[in-house]
């Protein structure tokens, strides 16, 4: 009962973190656009294993990427799932370098089997993050002289999914996963006028976001006498997400000279798709490789005329577990993991197209009651120093604590 309410308590404090997180995420100038820096989607799990996860199966922890893998849990248990992250991030110009480093609770995931075939699963998290700040100047009109500008940006949209994966028949189950997104991006502009106004002014637009999206899925898999071969796809047709801001302009003594509520540009999710492949050996070494797409190149971004394009991602990982005996070291009960990826920004800037590459690794240490604590670390590459472009890097770690609850199982007395 002790560890229940533990338990309960983490639930609500997450809730409650994820939900009002207004601290910035990252700190790339590139989040500036659109609606930030999507996520990658998954836990801990997925990102050793270079970010796969379409084919992957969800027997002892919540595989978020394919709702239809809920299909394949235990009916005997209840998983919960809290994801922690930090990130050390490294920009660089032709001139200049700066580091940052940016932690937060990173995800919140529950799920349960309702029957024999149907999984059930609900999760919070981030689903894009703005945060940057960028340091200029501005002439005054008709002069030759200058004032300092800074733009700031912080925020991004929340996802709240409720996932449902069935077995339609052996083998081969469906999943529907429908999300509710929301969020609120605060974009500022800070103008010091210390030499004319002696004061400084700041024109702040505050946007605020939200719609319904539905993600559609398969899984099938394949036994093969010592292995088995998974496939995984998922589906997303294109979303209009509603967006209005406020806007306010003021001094630093919060003397207000300007302040409404306007309509903007909706602002759009591309339809995209993929697809995924895992081969298993007697649950001791596990293959995977995934594919994503996007159609960016029909959406228009909002209040910005830097083109679009369409978007691939290639992710592939491997895992191996030695051993499943719980009297065997620790060591040879552990999973290790390690992948790899390539993805498109769905931006082009000064016709220059970014991309994303890196390398991950991972490792699962088995605790008491079935429970397991994850760990992932990513090291990414994206940016470019072409055309005055920023150049960045990122080492990330993340950290999911799955508590596995026999809820569940019935005591039998004799």
């Amino acid at each position: 009962m002790i560890f229940n309410n533990r338990l309960f308590f983490i639930i609500c404090h997450s809730l409650i973190t994820i939900s009002a997180y207004s601290q910035n995420n990252t700190a790339s100038p590139y989040s500036m656009y659109g609606i930030g820096n999507i996520e990658n989607k998954g836990d801990a799990i997925n990102m050793g294993m270079g970010h796969t996860g379409l084919a992957l199966s969800a027997t002892n922890y919540i595989n978020t990427i394919n709702p239809a893998s809920l299909s394949s849990m235990d009916s005997l248990t209840m998983l919960f799932n809290l994801q922690v992250r930090g990130t050390l991030s490294t920009f660089e110009t032709s001139s200049e370098q700066q580091t940052n480093f940016n932690s937060n609770i990173n995800g919140f995931s529950m799920a349960f089997k309702v029957n024999p075939r149907w999984g059930m699963g609900f999760s919070l998290s981030p689903y894009s993050n703005v945060g940057y700040k960028i340091k200029s100047e501005k002439y005054l009109i008709g002069t030759t002289g200058t004032y300092p500008v800074t733009y700031e940006g912080e925020g991004g949209v929340i996802e709240l999914g409720w996932s449902n994966g069935i077995e339609v028949f052996r083998n081969f189950s469906v999943g529907l996963k429908t999300s509710l997104l929301w969020g609120t991006v605060d974009v500022i502009e800070t103008s010091e006028y210390p030499n004319i106004l002696g004061q400084t002014i700041y024109n702040s637009h505050s946007y605020h976001i939200n719609n319904f999206n539905l993600e559609y899925s398969f899984q099938y898999t394949l036994p093969l006498n010592r292995y088995k071969l998974s496939f995984g796809g998922i589906y997303s047709s294109e979303t209009s997400l509603n967006t209005w801001f406020k806007q306010r302009v003021y001094t630093a003594g919060d003397v207000e000279y300007y302040s409404e509520r306007m309509n903007a540009d909706n602002l759009f999710l591309p339809t995209s798709y993929g697809g995924g492949v895992a081969l298993q050996k007697e649950k001791t070494w596990l293959l995977a490789f995934d594919y994503h797409a996007g159609n960016w190149s029909n959406i228009n971004l909002a209040n910005t005329t830097h083109k679009t394009r369409d978007t691939q991602q290639f992710n592939v990982g491997i895992q191996y577990s030695p051993q499943k005996n719980m009297y065997q070291s620790i060591f040879n009960r552990m999973q290790y993991r390690l992948g790899a990826f390539y993805a498109d920004r769905y931006l082009t800037i000064k016709d220059v197209e970014l991309n994303e590459k890196g390398v991950t690794a991972g490792l699962t240490i088995p605790l008491k009651n079935r429970s397991l604590l994850n760990l992932g670390y990513e090291y990414k590459m994206g940016g470019s120093l072409k055309n005055g472009l920023i150049k960045e890097n990122f080492h990330s770690v993340k950290l999911g604590l799955t508590f596995n609850e026999s809820w569940f199982r019935k005591s039998v007395f004799k």
